[in-house]
């Protein structure tokens, strides 16, 4: 039986160079009703750079699956589209697209008469604050071809998207967690992989990777009343499999560093893995080893409201998928390059605003003079004198600021204040045996936090270890202690090593803010005293010793011959005056060899 796209149906199709994907949906004022979705394969006889070829056999799919439509939405991959993200000042919506225009003229790699171009607003539009907008821009002769095919297809073109938007659109439909993390989403085709990265639900990085795959085979197919398509099969794990996925990682990574270097603070949360083509899992996995986050195949069980088991079998369907949520999104929320935003023109403008300007001229001149001297007159007249009490007032402050400001200095000097001892501890109780990995160095460093206008606890300890991912294990388990921006260092092997510690890496992390309770005894004492209080002591407290500066350690094999022990010599130091704290409230770096104030 046949579903006809009757009214409130829509059709989004995507192919690639070897299959045809298409979702038939019923919008809902809350998403989508998915009435069909349906994937063929392209036989090797038709051409892809045949409009008319391709066309055909888009027609005979759809008959072939039964689907009947009249009108469809499609999308323009990412490696024919020139992106771009621009920063404006605020405005009103009526004047972006022309200074959109103009602003990405100038960096178009052809003339702007080839090209059809559109924007979209990241986020929530307001005219009286700066706006970041995603520029696309395509050659016109890319964009009628692809017009062209669904024509020959028999349907008439409704809206002609971006990929990587519809990608970002079916990934996070419907996963509000997502809405505020730095997201990885990758897309594997059988020729480009398209690799975009998102900050905050918006698409700030995006780029395709020529990459061909080994060709692999088609699973079983799958046919029920609303998806029909062949069952993904997943690649076995040989050499061809191995290589694919390497070949994928190093494209993938070039493109994150690539981003990193204008935006060096991201860190991926998620990643998502689009696609059919056997590789997912592989890919998901090496990835998620990789960066150290959450890794997972793409699947619109939510996003189209499906069952998880009938949901894994869309996952190449995301581009679809994605066109077909994201229908709903108009004007300046939607990148569409079959109707773009055009500028309005000067004289369009004037028109419109002449007759609230006559109104507004009118209105002021009937009651300008009058409100002046009635009312403007002496107000000026007070003003001025509010002018001289004021400079008298604000010479007279100075010297109570600058006292404030000193105070904050030294209140936030004290709140950062550690106790370095309880941090050894607490990295101490994580860290794993001495048979697995062992510290060559530690530094501890308080540093400014521009953010929180604060003072943090900064620490990097170097170790070595005697097997592969022990440095993942030990980050997690200092993010359950309560250590923060815990980033874990690259894994390097070092096989020219005696002593079977055979790889080097390193953490970096901020150490957890002290506990009141927690606070070194010299330092609540040295308050006390500034303060003018005395309490009866509660228990006999040793003199602090000043301890020798440490030495670098010098780190030997576990099977090491040790060393005849010598006599100890203790040299007792007389007690060491009250450490004045900064009050330019700059910090100062502690390392493992000096962990006490």
């Amino acid at each position: 039986m046949k579903l006809g796209l009757g009214k409130g149906k829509l059709l989004a199709l995507d192919w690639d160079r070897k299959t045809v994907r298409m979702v038939l949906v019923r919008p809902r004022a809350d998403g989508v009703d998915m009435l069909k979705a349906s994937s063929v394969e392209i036989p090797s006889t038709v051409r892809h750079d045949d409009a008319e070829s391709l066309g055909a056999f888009i027609r005979e799919a759809m008959s072939q699956v039964g689907i009947s439509a009249s009108q469809a939405m499609i999308s323009i991959p990412r490696d024919h589209v020139v992106l771009n993200t621009l920063e404006l000042p605020p405005m009103p919506a009526d004047e972006l697209p022309a200074i959109v225009q103009f602003q990405i003229t100038k960096e178009l790699p052809f003339s702007a008469e080839e090209a059809a171009l559109d924007f979209a607003v990241s986020g929530v539009f307001d005219p009286k604050a700066p706006v970041s907008v995603l520029v696309a821009a395509v050659r016109r002769e890319q964009l009628n071809f692809y017009q062209q095919v669904v024509e020959n297809a028999g349907l008439s073109v409704e809206r002609v998207g971006l990929r990587p938007f519809a990608n970002l659109i079916a990934v996070t439909s419907r996963a509000q967690e997502l809405a505020e993390k730095s997201l990885l989403i990758v897309e594997i085709g059988p020729q480009f992989t398209e690799i975009d990265i998102v900050r905050n639900g918006r698409l700030v990085f995006s780029r395709a990777a020529l990459l061909a795959l080994p060709e692999h085979g088609v699973g079983e197919s799958v046919t029920d009343s609303r998806i029909a398509t062949n069952k993904a099969v997943e690649r076995e794990e040989d050499d061809v499999t191995r290589q694919a996925v390497s070949d994928l990682m190093v494209e993938i990574v070039r493109s994150v560093e690539a981003y990193r270097a204008t935006d060096p603070a991201v860190s991926l949360d998620h990643i998502v893995v689009c696609g059919a083509t056997g590789l997912e899992t592989h890919l998901t996995q090496a990835l998620g080893a990789r960066y150290a986050t959450t890794a997972a195949l793409f699947t619109p069980d939510r996003a189209m409201q499906l069952a998880a088991s009938r949901a894994k079998e869309l996952r190449g369907f995301n581009a679809a998928i994605g066109l077909a949520i994201g229908h709903a999104r108009k004007g300046l929320e939607t990148i569409d390059f079959l109707h773009p935003k055009k500028p309005v023109s000067k004289r369009d403008v004037q028109m419109r605003k002449l007759p609230l300007a006559v109104a507004t001229a009118l209105l002021f001149l009937g009651s300008g003079v009058t409100f002046h001297y009635r009312f403007v007159k002496p107000l000026q007249d007070q003003a001025k004198k509010l002018d001289l009490e004021r400079a008298k007032l604000k010479k007279q402050e100075e010297p109570v600021v600058k006292f404030k400001e000193q105070v904050e200095t030294l209140e936030k000097w004290i709140e950062s204040e550690q106790h370095w001892p309880t941090v050894l501890a607490m990295l101490t109780e994580v860290f794993p045996a001495e048979t697995e990995a062992y510290v060559s160095r530690a530094d501890f460093e308080i540093s400014a936090n521009p953010r929180t206008n604060s003072l943090d606890a900064l620490m990097r300890i170097r170790f070595r270890t005697a097997s592969l991912g022990a440095v993942n294990g030990l980050t997690t388990k200092l993010r359950e202690s309560g250590f923060a921006n815990v980033v874990p260092g690259k894994e390097t092997p070092n096989f020219n090593s005696q002593d079977g510690y055979r790889y080097d890496t390193n953490i970096d992390a901020i150490v957890p803010p002290p506990r009141k309770d927690e606070q070194p005894r010299a330092i609540a004492n040295d308050t006390a005293k500034s303060a003018g209080t005395t309490e009866p002591p509660t228990e006999k407290t040793p003199n602090p010793v000043k301890l020798p500066e440490a030495k670098p350690v010098d780190v030997k094999p576990a099977n090491a011959k040790p060393e005849e022990p010598k006599p100890a010599e203790v040299k007792t130091e007389p007690k060491p005056e009250t450490q004045t704290p900064p009050t330019d409230g700059k910090a100062s770096p502690t390392t493992a060899k000096g962990v006490s104030r």
